[in-house]
């Protein structure tokens, strides 16, 4: 989805557009997130012996939950799913962008190691591998299809509105997914993680957010949003590896 693609005036869209594009994209980006926690805790019901094994149960979670998310995007998009981000892209640079991916999330990780109190466990009895197909994978993707595939997307018309920095330039529409995104992680603290900690997760998921919507947007494809949030998700599972076989 790059500029050439937008159709002239955008930059001159009304408030009642902006609003109802913002609008309409956070509720169908939350209404999924809401159908994903209600079926991962119907999925994950001890009383489900079918499920108990936790590799089909968090298998059948996410393969689920990105084919619901597709079709809804082909349904919004009438089947352009290339539009949505389900291509290629074009001159990625993945040099950079594994070094900037990387400048955020070695510190997010460092730092909430060493941050007192709950933190994240749902991981914590798995194997290597598990964390791999799920977290570096399957988590990747699925959030990506949508927070970057639907969310951003649906505010497509907005691009031309944002803010500089630098020689960086965030359209509204990395800026409201990216930061809707990164304020879902206060769930957490419904899950009992220390608020301290779901502070340092909204920070550093707002940045994971705002880089994977800006190359999402430059490059027209979903690839380099998945990667920068497997940097993350891999950042944050080496670090607690490396720490904790030093014991700090």
């Amino acid at each position: 989805m790059g500029e050439h693609e937008l159709p002239a005036g955008v930059k001159n869209v009304s408030v009642p557009t902006i609003a109802g594009r913002i609008i309409l994209a956070v509720i169908l980006g939350f209404l999924l997130t809401a159908v994903e926690s209600v079926f991962r805790m119907s999925v994950f019901n001890p009383e489900m012996p079918a499920f108990a094994n936790p590799w089909i149960a968090e298998a059948l979670t996410t393969a689920a939950m990105i084919v619901i998310a597709v079709l809804v995007i082909a349904a919004i998009g009438r089947g352009r799913l290339t539009f949505y981000g389900f291509t290629a892209g074009r001159n990625i640079p993945y040099s950079q962008l594994i070094t900037i991916s990387l400048l955020f999330a070695v510190p997010a990780a460092v730092i909430n190691v060493f941050i007192p109190g709950e933190g994240l466990t749902f991981m914590d009895d798995k194997s290597l591998l598990y964390i791999i197909v799920f977290a570096w994978i399957g988590r990747s993707v699925l959030e990506e299809v949508i927070h970057r595939g639907l969310v951003q997307t649906l505010m497509w018309p907005l691009v031309g509105l944002g803010i500089n920095i630098g020689k960086i330039r965030l359209s509204l529409t990395v800026l409201v997914s990216g930061i809707f995104f990164g304020l879902l992680h206060l769930m957490l603290l419904s899950m009992g993680t220390a608020p301290a900690r779901v502070i340092v997760i909204v920070v550093f998921a707002i940045s994971l957010g705002l880089i994977a919507g800006y190359y999402r947007e430059k490059t027209g494809s979903l690839v380099p949003a998945i990667l920068v949030h497997a940097l993350f998700n891999i950042s944050g599972t080496v670090v607690g590896l490396i720490t904790g076989a030093l014991n700090l």
